[in-house]
């Protein structure tokens, strides 16, 4: 029993920082991404750094179809919400200007890996869905929320 605890106790002191500097490494970029877009967005609008094409084929069957947004590799950009649009832009030069009224709902979601910060699928009228992993995912289903849009957390 002492040998388990030493070794958890191990793998807890080696491990947690390299936890720590895998979850700075990637707030630092997409903080870095969303401050060099932020002027692609209307003037005052809450600009919320996030991930997206996160989409992945794993073999369960799927309830909504992959928008082209949501489809690899994954990407970095900044997210915007104000009374009528989600607009996204990305660093690659992508402009998503998304009428709130072709959103269903999105959904709030924790990451399941200990560096990687939580996810916000919004779920489309097509039926297609397109994944946001943000440090800000509450902010944007907050922001999300207060449009009208219906928001869930899983």
């Amino acid at each position: 029993m002492a040998v388990a605890g030493l070794l958890a106790f191990l793998v807890l002191v080696l491990g947690l920082p390299k936890v720590l500097g895998m979850r700075r490494r990637e707030h630092a970029e997409l903080d870095t991404a969303a401050r060099s877009l932020a002027a692609a967005f209307p003037g005052g609008a809450a600009v919320y750094p996030v991930r997206y094409g996160l989409g992945e084929p794993d073999g369960q069957p799927a309830r909504s179809a992959d928008s082209a947004w949501d489809l690899g590799p994954s990407r970095t950009g900044a997210l915007a919400v104000d009374a009528e649009l989600l607009q996204v832009r990305g660093t690659d030069g992508a402009a998503l200007d998304l009428p709130l009224a072709e959103v269903q709902g999105a959904v709030l979601t924790a990451s399941g890996v200990a560096w990687l910060p939580a996810s916000v699928d919004v779920l489309l009228r097509s039926g297609e869905a397109i994944e946001f992993r943000s440090p800000n995912a509450a902010a944007i289903t907050d922001a999300l929320d207060g449009a009208g849009v219906p928001v869930a957390t899983a």
